[in-house]
Order: C-alpha cells, then structure tokens, then sequence
C-alpha cells in the first residue's frame, strides 16, 4: 500500500546546502551509462545500510512493517512499477514484471502482458499461474493478508496461456490499477506446496524454501543482528544490480546509526533527527539526501468517549494546541503543518483548507460555550463535577513525539485542560487505538496513492479498520462510497474535496506534520534516488565509486 508526495523541497537552513529533494524512481540507463557525480558507474562492492529493526520473515503477505516490505520489494517484482509522480494527477504505472497492461473499452478488465525473460532464481520461469495464484494467497482468510481489502473490486483472475492474465473487476474506478497491483507476485511452484492453513504458524518454511525473482536473493540472515542481500545473477535486467552485496545492520537507536556512519561503518543511514543534520553537512565522508514522506502525524480524539464525541470541543483542543510553533521545534524547515488526511502536495489535496491557527483565546470561548468552566479554582476546567482531564498517549520509543505530546500538554494546560502523558511500547499503542481503549493518541499515518480513506474515517471502520475514534458523519461516509466508485480523477477529487472540508470543519484528528526524511549517504556510495514509495526505490542502480575503501 502506497501513499507519496511530490514536491519541491521546503526551504532549507544555509546549513544544509548539500540537501537533495529525491523523488525519481527506477531508471533504464544501461549499465555502464554516466550518472551523477564521480563518472562512470562501477560493477561490484558491497554497500552496508542501518536499519531500527528486523524484518522478522520473508513471506510478504505475512509481514507488518514498512521496512520488511522494502526488504520484500527488493526479492520479488510486481506487475508494475509506481511512481513518484502525483503532484499533479494520479500516480502512474512503468512496466516490471508486466511488460504492458491494456484496458477493456468497458474498464471492466485489463490484460497484463508478462515479460517473458523472467525467471526465478531456481531457473522456473514466472507465469500467469503465478499471478493468478498469488491472488489467491491475497485474499485468503487463513492468509490473512493485511492489505487484503485492496483486491475487493476484482471479481475474478484468469490466465490466457503462461503469459497473460485478465482482471476482471466488480465495478471499476479511479484506482483500480493501483488496487490490482498492490503486493508483489509469488512463486506458486514452490510456495503451493504449503497450505494456506499453515502459513502463519510456519513462518520460517518460506526462509528455507526461498525462490526469488527481484534483483537481489538473500545471502545470509541473522537474526536481530543483520540480513545479507546479494546479487540475483538470473535478474532479467543485464548488468543490474550494480552492487555485489548489500548489507542491512540491525541498530535499534537512530543516534547510533548515526555515529556508524560518521565513522565509515555505514554507508547510508535513514531519518536521521534535524538536529543532526550540521555533523552531517560537516562530515568529509558523508552527505544528506532529505526528500518528502508519505506520512502526516496527527492526534486522534476518541469519540467514542464523552466528551471528544463533541466536534466543537475536538475545535478548541486543536486551536489551543501550537502546531506550528511545536513542529518547528521538532523539524525545523525539514516538515510543514498539516491540514488534512491527504497531504498538501498530492494532487487530490482541497487548497481553500489551510491548518485551523494556533488560538488560546478561542480555545477558551468555545470552551465557556460548552459549560467547560474552573468552578473551583485549581487550573483545570469542569463542567457538572466532570474535570477536563485526559490521557494524551504515544509511543515511549519515537523521541519527536514524546516531546510533541509534552509540548501540547503545557500548551493545553494553558487554556484549563490538563494532559496526562501517557507512554507505552509501539504495538501496545496500537493494539490499544484499535480496540478504542484510549482518550487520545499521537500517531501518524502513510496511506495508499489510491486515496481511498475509508479504513480511517468511514463508520464501517470503527469495528473493523483503522477508526480509531469512533468518527461518524453520514454524509461522509455517502462522500467515500462515492469516491470508491468514481472513474475519473475530477470526480474523485471533487468528492474528496468533500470529505476533506467535513473533517477540517469537525476535527476528528489534529493534524500535526507532515515531515520530510534525512538520510545520510556516504559519499563512496553513488545514484541513491529514494523517494515516498521507497528508500530504496533504485537501490539496483546503486554504485560504489572506484578508489573507495572495499568492505
């Protein structure tokens, strides 16, 4: 599931003059073709990359975590390739696997065209079977398929001989390509052989029974310690990947990850803290790439608890907190204000809604509207012998939100409503949003490219999705069902336009950020291209330059 930005990069401190906004995809320069700084691209060398945790499987449709999907996305292709390019329109879509896709003149069914020259790496070739049985995998309850939702609208798949497949969808929209693409492809002559029964309680058969058909196969794993990647030399693309190897080392604190890559132990090292950015710029060895995210953070109010049920009061908590003042702390130019579930650079954003202004004495009138009153003196508003109080949670390990959460609460405490910090383990918070069992809750999301915001705002999703506040407005979710539907990208825009407008007007969330990522690369390492989509969008194309130390 994708979700991206495409933006020029947000003005940057004089400090940060080696900043690059990366927002290119896969290239087709041969190998061998003159690229970026340092001449002519090498053949070999072994890049090694920090990462916060292990991707702990390698069966994608069993995975939960952004970085094992980018691991996965590096081993097994999909039918076609997104890109980066939604700023103005919807993504599109370059050939990979799919050499070419045509539409029925109905929109009812598209024919995918598979490249022929595919293989996996125990030399079977990769069919339709393949495609038609990974859809399968997809949707099966046993599975259980976090993403399984995004192949609802298509009826049914069909092979027409071992290199073409046919769709055919429900009822088509503006996203359906991007539906039907969603997860990468599998390989069915060896993966069928386990029942889809046992796949969650038989997590490390497919390590032990892994083909692969991406440009890299995996060398070596050890657990919590590191994951070697090789090169796949039956990759169908000549001459790629350029790098021999590729090491991901396990290291959980991004200050450490930090210090390995100053001292020539990393090659590149990802979301490095603003605050880090001028040991970086002044490093002989080293330089940043920050780019934009698919992400915005937010506060969601739990209305399915008094008093946040209230959308006046979920108003004035947002007036009263600074977003911007606390983002500038936090990001300083590497991220802006957010206003919306869909972020201001994509091309479905509504531009009348500018973030609602930082206000303490707005926040306090609505308040007194609401009876919210200090009857008794001690700071903290109460209306009917109910004090305004509540827990404000995160997670205790994401530094930036625990000081943003502390910011708010000093700034709430500020207009008599008092926040009681609240700081638990990531999955705990998680698990706790989900069963409702909070009063409110900073996180953050990164959502599909094909904008469909039902799992987070739509009434069918408070027991089953990602409502975590109970949020409820007829005519949006009639806006949503609606744009599910849409078959043109004017239409869908005009619609969630809409949805966007209700949400401003109603606060279920508070938008907090949307940030930029800082990476740092050391300068032996060349044509990194990361973008939303990925880190590692290019990481085939990557170089060591001739004449660096060799690891």
């Amino acid at each position: 599931m994708k979700w991206c930005k495409d933006r020029s990069v947000a003005p940057f401190s004089t400090t940060a003059l080696l900043v690059l906004a990366a927002l290119g995809c896969r290239s087709d320069h041969p190998a061998g073709a003159a690229r970026g700084e340092g001449g002519e691209p090498q053949q070999g060398g072994t890049a090694i990359i920090g990462a916060s945790i292990d991707p702990g499987g390698l069966n994608p449709l069993l995975s939960e975590t952004k970085f094992a999907r980018e691991v996965h996305d590096l081993l097994f292709l999909r039918l076609l390739d997104e890109q980066a390019d939604y700023s103005d329109h919807p993504p599109t879509f370059e050939p990979e696997l799919a050499e070419s896709h045509t539409w029925a003149e109905d929109g009812r069914s598209v024919e995918m065209r598979l490249r022929q020259d595919v293989v996996w790496s125990d030399g079977t070739p990769v069919t339709a079977e393949d495609v038609v049985w990974t859809h399968e995998a997809q949707i099966d309850p046993d599975v259980a398929w976090n993403w399984s939702q995004q192949k609802d609208g298509i009826e049914r798949i069909e092979a027409q001989g071992p290199f073409t497949v046919v769709f055919h969808l429900r009822e088509p929209h503006s996203a359906s390509l991007a539906d039907l693409n969603e997860g990468v492809i599998l390989p069915k002559h060896v993966w069928g052989r386990l029942p889809f029964s046992e796949w969650r309680s038989q997590g490390d058969w497919f390590r032990e029974n892994l083909v692969v058909d991406g440009p890299f196969r995996v060398a070596d794993w050890r657990a919590g310690r590191e994951i070697v990647l090789e090169r796949n030399t039956d990759y169908y693309r000549q001459g790629f990947p350029r790098l021999d190897s590729v090491v991901f080392r396990f290291i959980p604190e991004k200050a450490n990850q930090l210090e390995q890559l100053l001292s020539a132990q990393l090659d590149y090292a990802q979301s490095l803290r603003p605050e880090w950015v001028d040991r970086v710029v002044e490093s002989e060895r080293v330089r940043l790439i920050a780019y934009p995210t698919r992400h915005y953070a937010y506060i969601v109010w739990n209305g399915c608890k008094e008093p946040f049920s209230d959308p006046r009061l979920r108003r004035a908590l947002t007036v009263a907190i600074d977003r911007e003042s606390i983002t500038e702390a936090l990001y300083s130019d590497y991220a802006t204000v957010a206003a919306s579930p869909i972020l201001s650079s994509v091309w479905a954003f509504n531009r009348d809604i500018e973030p609602l202004p930082y206000d303490a004495t707005e926040a306090r009138r609505i308040l007194e509207s609401l009876g919210w009153t200090d009857s008794d003196g001690d700071g903290v508003r109460d209306r009917n012998g109910e004090r305004l109080s509540f827990k404000l949670s995160t997670n205790s390990d994401n530094r930036i939100r625990v000081d943003a959460i502390t910011m708010a609460k000093t700034q709430l405490a500020q207009v008599g409503v008092e926040a009681e910090l609240d700081l638990m383990e990531f999955g705990t918070l998680i698990d706790r949003n989900n069963d409702h069992d909070f009063d409110a809750s900073l996180s953050a999301w990164a959502i599909d490219t094909s904008l469909d915001l039902r799992p987070i705002f739509h009434i069918e999703s408070i027991g089953n999705g990602s409502n975590y506040g109970c949020y409820s407005n007829p005519e949006v979710d009639d806006l949503l069902d609606q744009a599910r539907r849409a078959r043109d990208p004017e239409t869908l825009k005009r619609l969630l336009a809409g949805v966007q407008q209700r949400i401003h007007e109603e606060q279920p969330y508070t938008f907090l950020w949307e940030p930029m990522q800082i990476d740092g690369v050391a300068n032996r390492l060349r044509d990194p291209s990361p973008n939303a989509l990925s880190v590692f969008a290019n990481l085939e194309e990557w170089w060591i330059s001739p004449g660096s130390a060799t690891r």
